[in-house]
C-alpha cells in the first residue's frame, strides 16, 4: 500500500496520532498505579485507532508495530497475561519509540526506525503465554523492509479488518440487489461515492466530503474499485462517534473484492 501523497491530509494524522499517544501514556500510567486493574478497553481503543489510521494512510510498518503492541493488549484482555511492570515498560518504550518516530515523520513521511529489539521484546513476551506468533508477530520479519512489510499486509489484513468490523458501532449493507425504501422519521443525508475508492483518491475524497457528527448518512458506494485504504476508510466513518452511516452497494466487482477479503458474513 503506498503513502497518501498530501502533506495536509498526512499532518492531520499526525496531529491526531500525538493527541492519541499522549492518552496512551495517561492510560499507562493508571495501569501502573492499579496492576490489578482489568478494564484494558480503552488502551486497546487507542492502539486499534491509531493502527487503523495510519494503515489508511499508507504508514504500513507504523501501523504492523502498533498491531504487535494490540496483540499483547489483546492477551491481558483474554487473561492470557497478567499485567505486570515488565510489560508497563513495554508500553511505555512503544509510546516513546512512537512519539519519536511521528516527530520524524513530520520531517520525512517514508521514515522507519530500527525496530528489530522491540519486536524482538515483543515477540519473547507473547511466546511466555504459549502462544504461536502469528503474521503479525514473526521473529523474522523485518518492518523496515518494504517488501516484507507489503507481504504482511496481504496476511493480517483480514484479521484486521475483521477487528474493525467487530468494533463499528454500525452496519456495513451491502447486498446485490437494491435495499427496499423505509419511510424514516430522521433526515438522512443521501451521499454517493462514484470515484474509485483507493488509496491514491483517498485524499480527494476526505477533502470533497465533510461528514459531520450528529448527522445520519446513507452511502452509496457507485466505485467501480476499492482496496483495503478505501474499506478502512469506509469503517473510519462507520466508526465515527455521534453520527449513524448506513453504507450500500450494488457494484459486483466491488462486493468481490469484499469476498476476496473473506469478509462476506460482515455483509448483509
Amino acid at each position: 500500500m503506498g503513502l497518501i501523497d498530501n502533506s495536509e491530509v498526512i499532518n492531520s494524522f499526525l496531529e491526531e496520532t500525538s493527541d492519541l499517544l499522549q492518552k496512551w501514556e495517561k492510560e499507562c500510567l493508571a495501569l501502573e498505579k492499579n496492576l490489578n486493574k482489568e478494564d484494558y478497553n480503552e488502551i486497546f481503543r487507542i492502539a486499534h485507532n491509531i493502527k487503523g489510521s495510519a494503515k489508511m494512510f499508507g504508514l504500513d510498518s507504523f501501523a504492523h508495530f502498533v498491531h504487535l503492541l494490540e496483540d499483547v493488549i489483546n492477551l491481558l484482555r483474554e487473561r492470557k497475561l497478567k499485567l505486570s511492570i515488565e510489560i508497563i515498560e513495554l508500553f511505555l518504550d512503544g509510546h516513546s519509540l512512537l512519539v519519536s518516530w511521528v516527530a520524524e515523520l513530520r520531517l520525512d513521511i517514508s521514515y522507519i526506525p530500527e525496530l528489530k529489539g522491540e519486536i524482538g521484546r515483543i515477540e519473547k513476551l507473547i511466546l511466555s503465554t504459549g502462544q504461536k506468533l502469528n503474521a503479525s508477530s514473526n521473529i523474522n520479519l523485518n518492518l523496515n523492509d518494504e517488501k516484507v512489510v507489503q507481504e504482511l499486509n496481504d496476511q493480517v489484513f483480514k484479521q484486521q479488518l475483521e477487528q474493525d468490523v467487530q468494533i463499528a458501532q454500525t452496519e456495513v449493507v451491502c447486498s446485490t440487489t437494491p435495499s427496499p425504501k423505509v419511510a424514516i422519521s430522521v433526515t438522512v443525508d443521501e451521499v454517493e461515492f462514484c470515484d474509485d475508492l483507493i488509496i491514491s483518491n483517498l485524499a480527494n475524497y476526505i477533502q470533497k466530503y465533510k461528514f459531520e457528527e450528529g448527522k445520519n448518512y446513507s452511502i452509496d458506494v457507485k466505485s467501480n474499485q476499492i482496496d483495503t485504504a478505501g474499506i478502512q476508510y469506509l469503517l473510519s466513518l462507520l466508526k465515527t462517534n455521534n453520527m449513524l452511516v448506513k453504507i450500500k452497494c450494488e457494484n459486483k466487482k466491488v462486493l468481490d473484492t469484499f469476498k476476496l477479503l473473506g469478509v462476506t458474513r460482515f455483509i448483509v
